[in-house]
């Protein structure tokens, strides 16, 4: 098995005991999938802390990577504005992480985690928005790219944070709160526009 697949496997597990509310074990969870602990352990060097704060950025990484791939499949032959392309993105990126919803409130019920996590996620999401744009069809030069890439990431984040705050914020409310945000950015025709 590869290490990138070996990466993504022992990321999901990560995620899906805090969904049951489990403590994870690195160890048990390689022997579950039948992974060399020896690989575990040269892949995942560090203390349990900043070994759970590798697999939160891998499994981001992973969800990202998916989302793109989803999204430019269900958008390559659909002639819509540059606005609903972006929409369309940040609605498959919540359905996805919706589903891991209740282990990422876990993720950020101190302000130590949230910190951390929200550090881990801003240089991941950065890149994830640049990708985004190129994907849509942005042609700006690098510079303006960046700072899209930037003012998209602070929509995502600011929602994102209110998506984690309460297991009672449904995913309609943060899809009504995107479409108001994207909204006003490109109605403000500072680096958007809706063509």
């Amino acid at each position: 098995m590869k290490n990138y697949r070996i990466k993504e496997i022992m990321a999901k597990s990560y995620l899906e005991s805090l969904l049951k509310e489990n403590d994870f074990d690195m160890i048990e969870s390689a022997k579950k999938y039948k992974i060399d602990v020896k690989i575990i352990d040269t892949l995942f060097p560090y203390d349990k802390e900043r070994n759970q704060y590798e697999l939160l950025k891998i499994f981001y990484n992973d969800i990202g990577e998916n989302v793109l791939t989803k999204f430019y499949n269900e958008i390559i032959d659909e002639d819509i504005s540059f606005y609903e392309k972006i929409l369309e993105a940040f609605f498959i990126l919540f359905e996805l992480l919706y589903k891991y919803k209740k282990g990422l409130i876990y993720l950020s019920t101190s302000f130590n985690k949230k910190f951390r996590n929200l550090i881990a996620l801003n240089n991941l999401n950065h890149e994830f928005m640049f990708k985004l744009l190129k994907i849509c069809g942005d042609q700006d030069n690098f510079f303006k790219l960046n700072l899209k890439a930037l003012i998209l990431n602070i929509i995502y984040l600011k929602n994102l944070n209110l998506f984690l705050s309460s297991k009672d914020i449904t995913l309609e409310t943060i899809m009504k709160n995107l479409d108001r945000d994207l909204k006003n950015t490109f109605n403000s025709n500072f680096l958007f526009n809706n063509t």
